[in-house]
């Protein structure tokens, strides 16, 4: 892989860190577009909404690998390394976000639940570019079962080129007025699809296991399991699930 793209003047520019750059700024754009053109909130709120999002997605995605990481006793919380290096757990940073959207909207009142869908193609497009610096850099490889031409499962391509289909059904579905509730939560539903699939072909160790299925599948399975109960009370309510989830 190409863990460091180029260098300039000494000084080595690393791949993982530019795409991760990349991939906040355009989701940051792209969800600032989707609110200016679908709500009344002004720029400067938004901004500041995922100034906080990011932050706290930032954090939530470190403490998931500091738990989780079969490598977390060479962790040292002290060291800036920690907190400003790689080494991220995706599920983490969903979790943060779920819990700050909910202060958001029930607790202080700052947005609503039709909002939240506005974020979707953001998320997914940032994840998506996030996942082409993982390939560069190396991280969250592959295992090379089942493979004819290749050494390894190139799984994060895999997944970016996903997210990158879910982030163009998602965004059409905006331009369709949905509800974006209801896009939040399909967005939730399908990516716990996704991932529990895919971790099936990744060849790393880092990210931990527990039993037959890695950290990230036993997640993806509780929220694929909550949301499932919870359609299924709406559809008991409403009698019709397709309307309500799908």
């Amino acid at each position: 892989m190409y863990p460091i793209i180029f260098k300039a003047f000494g000084i080595p520019f690393y791949s993982y860190a530019i795409f991760l750059g990349l991939a906040l700024g355009m989701g940051i754009e792209l969800t600032v577009f989707l609110f200016r053109s679908y709500t009344n909130h002004s720029v400067t709120k938004v901004r500041g909404i995922l100034f906080v999002f990011v932050t706290s997605a930032w954090i939530g995605a470190k403490i998931f690998f500091a738990i989780f990481s079969v490598e977390k006793e060479k962790i040292i919380f002290n060291e800036g390394s920690f907190w400003l290096g790689g080494g991220f757990v995706f599920y983490g940073a969903v979790i943060a976000i779920i819990l700050v959207l909910a202060l958001m909207i029930k607790v202080f009142k700052i947005i609503n639940l039709r909002d939240c869908g506005l974020f979707v193609p953001g998320i997914t497009l940032a994840h998506a570019i996030g996942r082409v610096g993982c390939f560069f850099a190396g991280c969250c490889f592959g295992h090379s079962k089942y493979l004819l031409f290749f050494k390894s499962h190139p799984v994060q391509l895999y997944e970016s080129g996903a997210l990158f289909i879910l982030g163009i059904i998602f965004f059409k579905k905006i331009k369709e007025m949905e509800s974006g509730g209801n896009i939040f939560f399909q967005y939730l539903f399908s990516y716990s699809v996704v991932r529990f699939i895919l971790e099936f072909f990744r060849g790393d160790l880092i990210r931990g296991s527990h039993g037959l299925l890695s950290t990230s599948q036993w997640v993806s399975l509780i929220i694929f399991v909550v949301l499932l109960i919870n359609v299924t009370r709406l559809r008991i309510r409403r009698r019709n699930i397709l309307n309500i989830f799908f």
